[in-house]
Formats: C-alpha cells, sequence, structure tokens
C-alpha cells in the first residue's frame, strides 16, 4: 500500500481526511485540526442559492407579459414602487425594476433574475394584505387553486397554498417563503 499520506486512497484512514501538504489535521505540526470549509459551487444561470438549496427563478424582462409580470408588479408595488398591474412588462415596469434595483444595491438592467426575485419576494403568512397577497393569489389560481383576489391572507388563501405546497412536496405550513415562491412562479 505504501505511505498514507501519499496515497489518495488512504488519505481518510484512521479520521485523518487532510489533503497532503495541508495545515489542518491531526498530524499537521502546527497544532489541533481547524475547521475547513470548502466553497459552495457557483449557482447555475436562473438557480439563486437562497436559503436552503437552489431554486429555479423566472427571468422577466421588457416584453414579457403574463401573470409572473403581474407578480413582479404587485411586488413593487408592495414594496412602494407602485406599478400598474397590466400584467406587460413594458416601459413603465422597466423603470421601476431599474429604481428598486438601484435602492437595493443590485445591478440595475431591469431586467427580474434570481437577485431581483430575492429581493422582492415577501414572505406571506394568514393575516397578510396587501398586493404581495394578490401576487400570490394570482399565482395560486394559474396552478388551479382558485380564490379570490382580495389582497387578504385568509383561511381560504390559507388552505390553498397549504394543498399547493403538498402538491409540490414542501413543508405545508401556509406560509409564503422562498421555495413557495420559486414553485408558485415556476409555470406561471
Amino acid at each position: 500500500m505504501g505511505d498514507p499520506a501519499l496515497d489518495p486512497s488512504n488519505a481518510c484512514e484512521g479520521g485523518d481526511c487532510s489533503q497532503p501538504g495541508s495545515e489542518t489535521g491531526p498530524n499537521a505540526e502546527t497544532g489541533p485540526p481547524s475547521a475547513t470549509v470548502d466553497p459552495a459551487p457557483a449557482p447555475a444561470p436562473e438557480t439563486s442559492l437562497i436559503g436552503t438549496g437552489p431554486r429555479t427563478w423566472p427571468l422577466v424582462k421588457s416584453g414579457s407579459q403574463g401573470d409572473t409580470v403581474a407578480a413582479v408588479q404587485l411586488l413593487l408595488t408592495a414594496h412602494g414602487y407602485r406599478t400598474d398591474t397590466d400584467a406587460a412588462f413594458g416601459p413603465g415596469t422597466t423603470a421601476q425594476v431599474r429604481s428598486f434595483q438601484r435602492d437595493n444595491s443590485l445591478n440595475d438592467d431591469g431586467i427580474v433574475g434570481p437577485d431581483t426575485w430575492h429581493a422582492l419576494i415577501i414572505n406571506m403568512r394568514s393575516g397578510d394584505r396587501g398586493p404581495s397577497v394578490t401576487a400570490v393569489q394570482r399565482l395560486l389560481a394559474v396552478h388551479g387553486h382558485a380564490v379570490d383576489k382580495d389582497g387578504t391572507f385568509g383561511t381560504s388563501t390559507a388552505q390553498a397554498v397549504g394543498a399547493f405546497q403538498e402538491e409540490r412536496h414542501l413543508a405545508a405550513d401556509s406560509v409564503v417563503g422562498p421555495d413557495t415562491w420559486a414553485a408558485l412562479l415556476s409555470q406561471a
């Protein structure tokens, strides 16, 4: 077999998982082992590492249309960037996205990608009210969960969120956090 320091197949034998020549591990001359952390891999395009695990976020930009654009517009309004909810990503929406991005130290390219989604989404739960709740309600309807789009996170919205979460194999806690937002925005 040979010297364990030179044989990679034995590098972790006996609990010593240090790399040859490293300054850590029980055999290092500098003292007790120190913790090393491998850097996280870079996210794939259109994937954001928020919280635990990767989430896929839609890319929304000028010319886009539909319920995902309406969600962007409602979330912008919830953050104080009043935007008409016409489900069309035109010049007005682009201007508000750029303002939001600048104010949140993001690249102000007017494109809603993973970093902008991360800043835009708002955790929602029973009792919440406002345009961000309306965004959740619209997206629930896209996925077959008809609820009133009244901007109030009441019992029927909480039940619809819980049912949606169960369908998507998410924690069915009726709280709309990053995982639920990403799932609601997929195929919307």
